[in-house]
């Protein structure tokens, strides 16, 4: 997960998660210090997160070794359960962001009868809906902007939010990829073929 410099850390959800699998592992550019896993001064986030890794009998794994190329913070942080405290971690060299790659090698199974897997779902009739009710003001924006680029990065960014915003995400104990029901029918007869 990404928490910005200037925002609260997410730990609302982070208790979310944890009520629904406690065996739960947090990775993410936190951007959250603190002297018990960063050797720059600690900030209000950090001493945040410290208390609620504190609560929730959470450790940071990868500790004093800088994850960011513009400082010396360790800001990329991996939170486990006690009870998960194990492997081991190295940072990698930079691939191009400002922020060094990090790597943990795990010797834990995640057995398949306690995970829980995340499945997104849009409302396409509502969002097809809601673009059909505002294309005339794109369509008058198109004609008006003269800069068609800064419109198509305008109007891309307008489908992306909306469609975020009408998809949301549930947790089922097992994964099925929607088939088209031509594929079903092909799948169908082949296995009826195959008795044959």
């Amino acid at each position: 997960c990404y928490s910005p410099p200037n925002e609260n850390l997410p730990l609302h959800r982070f208790n979310d998660i944890l009520s629904r699998n406690s065996n739960t592992i947090f990775l993410g550019d936190l951007n959250a210090k603190h002297d018990s896993w960063c050797i720059t001064p600690s900030n209000p986030k950090g001493r945040r997160l410290f208390e609620w890794l504190d609560q929730n009998d959470f450790q940071v794994i990868n500790k004093f070794i800088p994850t960011s190329t513009r400082s010396k913070s360790t800001i990329d942080l991996i939170l486990t359960p006690l009870d998960m405290f194990s492997g081991s971690f190295s940072v990698l060299p930079s691939i191009g962001s400002d922020h060094y790659p990090v790597h943990w090698t795990s010797p834990l199974a995640v057995p398949s009868k306690e995970r829980l897997l995340p499945i997104k779902r849009t409302l396409w009739t509502l969002y097809e809906l809601f673009i059909t009710f505002t294309s005339s003001y794109w369509e008058n924006l198109s004609t008006s902007m003269v800069d068609k680029i800064e419109f198509f990065c305008l109007y891309e960014r307008f489908l992306s939010l909306s469609s975020s915003r009408l998809t949301y995400v549930s947790y089922c104990k097992s994964y099925k990829p929607s088939i088209p029901a031509p594929i079903i029918d092909l799948i169908q007869h082949k296995r009826h073929y195959l008795h044959l």
